[in-house]
């Protein structure tokens, strides 16, 4: 199904203290596959990652995945209380993240809904940034 989606970033760990806000809106397509909700739209330019294709898989089991391919290629995992390790290629060098998910509460379903995860994030053993993503996710021709 053809549908809208919203992104909201936060990140919280900034020089200035003041939380960056980051908010888009692409068009997607979303749908039932034996993993879970699978959502799939290419990235904006305004997010650095311009003509990247993520890939959400909300699974039956409570954990998030994020597949990027294409000018940011990786693939991340988000479980609820753990941590997963990731290789994050810029296209100028490969990084090794470590992510560990605060909170993940996911109201997904074929028709659409709203993922809401926190998480932090180091890079070589040191602390980076604490995000929080939310999707909202519309079926085209829906107004919310």
């Amino acid at each position: 199904m053809n549908v809208s989606v919203e992104i909201t970033n936060y990140r919280y760990d900034t020089a200035e203290g003041e939380p960056e806000t980051i908010r888009y809106k692409v068009n997607g397509t979303c749908r039932n596959s034996r993993d879970g909700i699978k959502i799939e739209y290419t990235e904006p330019e305004l997010t650095g990652m311009d003509q990247t294709v993520t890939t959400l898989t909300a699974m039956k089991d409570g954990i998030v995945s994020v597949n990027r391919v294409g000018q940011i290629n990786t693939h991340m995992i988000f479980e609820e209380g753990k941590m997963h390790a990731c290789i994050y290629n810029t296209g100028y060098f490969p990084m090794q993240i470590t992510i560990l998910t605060t909170r993940l509460e996911n109201g997904l379903t074929p028709k659409g809904g709203c993922l809401d995860v926190e998480y932090s994030m180091e890079i070589g053993g040191q602390h980076s940034a604490k995000n929080r993503m939310k999707l909202t996710v519309t079926p085209v021709g829906i107004i919310s």
